[in-house]
């Protein structure tokens, strides 16, 4: 009986470590499932835009930016709108500038200087988006596809991401899957008003909820200029998730003799632009309305922008309007003579008012920098894509995201073209 006893003992621990065992594998597998699981949910974005053969890249990333602080907001997301008076915004003189953006904790002064640029025969693209954007931002794969295949290193200084902090990630997974020099800066490095903010500060009629595009619409327009102060290069081209590289495009092509060509009138404009640049810029007889019918205008994205333009528009808006430029603007939405401006109306003005558009800018006969064919509501069931990629004289296509044809389309139809 001792015998079998003690049998029956052993039997039992052997059978108590077998449980264990099982049990602590079964812990592990937990463990290995939720998290391995989310890492693959946030590696999506790593899937999506993967090419056959990945190659990293030489990159340094802008680290997420902190936001700006000040004296009078604590943080800019909680920032009070300043109040209205007679539906005007009014701005207090006190308002000081932005001289540093925080980044990483590190303090990274806002190049103002006008001389800083380098000379080589480069440009910066740069292009603003988000993930959010449903019908444009699954199309950023073939505006980059057809950057790497049209756009020769040499004449390439890198492409500048401008996105949403919360997106920063996103595209910096991105921008290494491609062969291409690149840095993500977020809107919030740029601007001093958050989405949050500046839909607050919208008048109502500019309002989602009534009809309006939104705050991000107007954002959109001032970072294309803010993104100045980042810029390394004497021009920048400005894109959006709807553009894509039509055709083989040097420096020289478009950078004629130091001046950067320009679109020119192809009707593409209102004259209420023009009006309200005039106003805020306080040249409206010499650089107003009549900027409206003149056919040498820059016209809209793709636009390519002198840094020193820019720059000196910014410096206009804040030192005249005691405030960061964005929330000048912004301000202005609320008075009927300003309300209407477009970031390139206020550049071109701008321009204009410095007397620096014939010296930096220049109408050419030969080429033009975009198709205008996929404008407008509905223009891609007209589209003839063969006649786009054949035509030499311009070197930029826009498939307008606004036009109602689905991302997957377009894409179907664009990306034979770019990859034979």
């Amino acid at each position: 009986m001792r015998g079998r006893s003690h049998w029956q003992n052993d039997r039992r621990i052997h059978n108590k470590r077998r449980r264990k065992i099982a049990f602590r594998r079964c812990v592990l597998l937990l463990i290995v499932v939720m998290v391995w699981v989310p890492m693959m949910l946030l590696g999506i974005f790593d899937w999506v835009f993967a090419s056959d053969k990945p190659t990293p890249t030489t990159i340094t990333p802008v680290p997420t930016a902190l936001k700006q602080h000040s004296d009078e907001h604590p943080t800019i997301p909680k920032m009070t709108p300043p109040p209205l008076i007679n539906d005007e915004l009014v701005i207090s003189n006190d308002d000081h500038l932005a001289e540093n953006h925080l980044r990483g904790g590190v303090a990274i002064p806002t190049d103002r200087s006008h001389a800083s640029s380098d000379d080589l025969p480069h440009f910066t693209l740069v292009l603003c988006s988000w993930t959010g954007d449903a019908e444009g931002f699954p199309r950023v794969k073939l505006l980059l596809s057809s950057i790497h295949k049209f756009i020769p290193a040499a004449s390439l200084k890198e492409i500048i991401f401008v996105v949403p902090e919360l997106d920063v990630r996103n595209f910096e997974a991105i921008g290494s899957r491609q062969r291409l020099p690149f840095r993500v800066i977020p809107d919030e490095a740029i601007l001093s008003l958050t989405k949050a903010t500046a839909d607050s500060l919208l008048p109502n009629g500019e309002k989602k909820q009534n009809g309006g595009r939104g705050g991000n619409y107007r954002l959109q327009m001032a970072l294309k200029l803010g993104i100045a102060r980042q810029v390394k290069t004497k021009f920048y081209i400005t894109l959006d998730n709807d553009v894509f590289v039509k055709r083989n495009t040097t420096h020289d092509d478009i950078i004629i003799n130091g001046k950067a060509i320009v679109q020119g009138n192809d009707g593409n404009n209102r004259e209420s632009w023009w009006k309200a640049a005039g106003n805020i810029l306080q040249d409206p007889q010499r650089c107003g309305g009549n900027l409206a019918k003149d056919p040498f205008q820059l016209g809209v994205t793709p636009a390519i922008l002198a840094r020193e333009i820019s720059l000196g528009l910014l410096d206009f808006l804040e030192e005249t309007y005691h405030s960061t430029f964005d929330k000048a603007l912004f301000r202005m939405l609320h008075s009927k003579p300003t309300s209407d401006w477009t970031e390139y109306s206020l550049y071109w003005a701008w321009a204009c008012k410095s007397r620096l558009t014939h010296e930096l800018h220049v109408l050419a006969s030969d080429r033009k920098i975009y198709d205008t064919s996929g404008f407008g509501w509905d223009s891609f069931s007209r589209y003839n894509v063969d006649r786009v990629f054949s035509d030499n004289s311009t070197f930029f296509g826009v498939v307008q995201s606004i036009n109602g044809a689905q991302p997957k389309a377009v894409m179907g139809v664009l990306y034979p073209h770019i990859l034979k």
